[in-house]
């Protein structure tokens, strides 16, 4: 796992490449076996033991039963919630859509990733965040629009880290 280009003068360069490459680094046991030289991470690992640390196993059978909020991935079970409580009694033959503001990991704490996976509801997935946004593409169905939503539209809102360091930028709309 090469990250060369993620690092200038010891300086890391936010990336959504970068970004990948150090969450699959630091998600999967090539952190616990390997070691890194300058810009350069090896591990010698079985390559079963390798996996996409974005791609978190579903269990779709969950959304069917009384305590299922206990199998989803959303941080309080809204998929659950939303599934049993409205529909698990309506028709199949109406197309179901979902918009997930702030949409954020494409499956961790998801609020909407089972309804997208396990019942082919098709969806709008808004999400700001450029280091984010190329998992929502490369792992969710839904229609990723690279926006924030705000009360009157702005263009390039700063979004700042829990330090107060400005990562990013984002233009806004109403939603």
């Amino acid at each position: 796992l090469v990250s060369h280009s993620c690092i200038q003068d010891e300086v890391a360069i936010p990336q959504p490449w970068c970004n990948m490459v150090n969450v699959i680094w630091e998600k999967t046991s090539l952190l616990r076996f390997g070691f890194c030289v300058g810009a350069v991470c090896m591990a010698r690992v079985p390559s079963r033991t390798l996996r996409d640390p974005n791609t978190l196993p579903l269990a779709c059978g969950g959304l069917d039963e009384p305590d299922g909020s206990r199998s989803t991935v959303a941080e309080f079970g809204q998929d659950w919630f939303l599934s049993w409580n409205f529909f698990r009694r309506a028709s199949a033959e109406r197309e179901r859509v979902y918009v997930d503001v702030g949409a954020s990991l494409p499956f961790e704490y998801s609020n909407t990733v089972m309804l997208d996976r396990c019942l082919g509801w098709r969806g709008i997935c808004i999400e700001p965040n450029p280091h984010i946004v190329s998992f929502l593409e490369a792992h969710r169905s839904c229609e990723v629009v690279r926006r924030c939503v705000a009360d009157e539209p702005a263009r390039g809102k700063p979004f700042s880290d829990r330090q107060g360091e400005v990562m990013f930028h984002a233009h806004c709309s109403p939603l």
